[in-house]
Parts: C-alpha cells; structure tokens; sequence
C-alpha cells in the first residue's frame, strides 16, 4: 500500500475539552444539558460535509472526526475540490460561531493515506503542526503555494485564472503573510440571503469578541485574550471596508435599504471597552 498525494486539512475545535468537562458535575454525574450539547455541536460538524458532491464518481474526499478534532482530505488531482473544501471549512466556523465556538485549523498539500481504517502520513503531521505552531489566532490558514498547486492539474490558463480568483474570494492575507479562510467580511459569500442573514451574524460575531475579551481581560489570560485581540482587529477592519464610500456606493443597488443602513450604523469594537490595568495607582 502506497501513500496518495492529497490535500488534508487538519481543525481543532478550541474550548471543547473545557465543554466537555462541563458535561459532569462535582460529583461525577452527568449533566444531561451538556451531553445535549455536546451531541448537537456534533450534528452540526457531520451536517456540514453532507454534500450533494459526495456521490460524485470523482469525488475523492474523506472526513475523519474525533474528539475535538476534524481530517478533512482529497485527492490533490481532483479538480475543484479546494473550492469545495473552502468553502465547507467556513461554513463549519461560521456555524460554530452561531454556537459561540471557535476553531483553527491549516490545510496543506503531502503524503496521506485516509481511508476508513487508516488516516496516517507526512501531510498530516504537517497539517497538525501548522495547526498547532503557525495558525495561532481562531484562523483555518493555507499557504499561498497550495492554491497555486491546486491549479497544476487544470490545463487551460485561463480556467487556472478563474480558480485562483474563485478561491481569492474565500481567502484573505493576514499579517505574516499567510493566507486564512475569512470569515468576517467576506462571510456574506456564504449567505444565501445576505439580507436577512448577514446583520445577524454580524451580530453574534460582535458578541462573541466582545465577551471573550470581557472574559480574559486579566493579564493572567493574556494567551488566550490575544486571540480575541486578532479577532477585533479583523471585525474592525470589516467594519471599515463596509463603510468606505466605495464598498457602500457599489452595493446601494441591489441591497435592501435596512442592509445599507446597517452597514453604515455598524459600530467598531473600541480597543478600549475591555482593556483592564492592573496597575494600584489606576485603581
């Protein structure tokens, strides 16, 4: 048995052990709510990759769930999977995010063997430890590489052209260069009534943010407030990019009226809301 050249994404539900440990109480029994809980964040996982392309004679993808983590991979010749993927990978964040649950992840491009026995092999040990070492933030990174090689079996250039743009669409450059699966402005991509849905979400994003730095506002919890920090500042440049006079004149007609007076009403999180000192003479 050989290894396949496949692309394999590896994601960390963050805060799921925690929730898991909230599924006893002190005295070691079950806390039903919880357990309730715990089954409908699975449901919601395993909803996400029933696709209609999974009965596909070419479709080669494999998903591996367990514990608080997810495999997903395919076969890196299979045209159009990426797109796929990318955009099941956001559509799973931003349901979790609905549930006030974040992940990470990082996909990547090696040797795998993922079948319903066996998921072992050098990509996958790469993919854990992008994960794990260079994702950092509550972010699904990929490296600019893999979206180039994604193409290298598409054979005309300009159909090369329309996939990479397709998958730009998904994708934004963070900071230190690496590409991530943004799920902040361009999450109206993944709404079928951006209308309705869009304010919504946005919403429930502010919410998230806002509490989690309320939560770890104590430099104690600085680990852990530095991922909201990231968070905020990508809210707060969504915000930005809605409200410039380009973005709001370009889309004045084909949003409802009550869509274009949200985008120009949206509010900024401050950087000062959440930030505490611990410094007496501030007290």
């Amino acid at each position: 048995m050989n290894y396949e050249e496949r692309v394999v994404g590896f994601i960390d539900i963050l805060g799921f052990k925690d929730k898991l440990t909230k599924t006893v109480d002190s005295n070691d029994n079950d806390v039903p709510e919880r357990i309730t809980e715990i089954i409908h964040v699975y449901e919601e996982i395993q909803s996400i990759w029933k696709t209609e392309s999974i009965s596909l004679e070419l479709n080669t993808r494999k998903v591996s769930i367990f514990s608080d983590c997810i495999v997903v991979s395919f076969k890196a010749s299979e045209p159009a999977q990426l797109f796929t993927t990318l955009v099941d990978v956001k559509n799973l964040i931003m349901a979790l995010i609905a549930r006030g649950i974040l992940c990470r992840g990082a996909l990547c491009w090696g040797k795998l063997l993922h079948t319903e026995q066996y998921l072992f092999g050098p990509a996958l040990v790469e993919a854990y430890t992008l994960e794990s070492k260079a994702a950092l933030y509550p972010r699904v990174i990929l490296d600019r590489d893999l979206v180039n090689k994604s193409v290298e079996y598409v054979t005309d250039q300009v159909e090369q052209n329309r996939e990479i743009d397709d998958l730009l669409m998904l994708l934004n450059k963070d900071t230190d260069g690496m590409y991530y699966i943004d799920y902040f402005f361009k999450a109206q991509m993944a709404l079928d009534r951006i209308d309705k849905e869009f304010p919504s979400y946005v919403d429930n994003l502010r919410k998230l943010i806002a509490d989690g730095l309320k939560r770890n506002s104590h430099s104690s919890r600085a680990a852990i407030k530095i991922k909201y920090l990231w968070m905020r500042e990508r809210f707060n440049n969504m915000v930005k990019e809605v409200q410039s006079t380009e973005y709001l004149s370009s889309t004045k007609s084909y949003v409802s009226d009550d869509l274009y007076i949200y985008f120009k009403s949206l509010k900024e999180i401050s950087p000062n809301r959440f930030a505490r000192s611990d410094n007496l003479l501030s007290r």
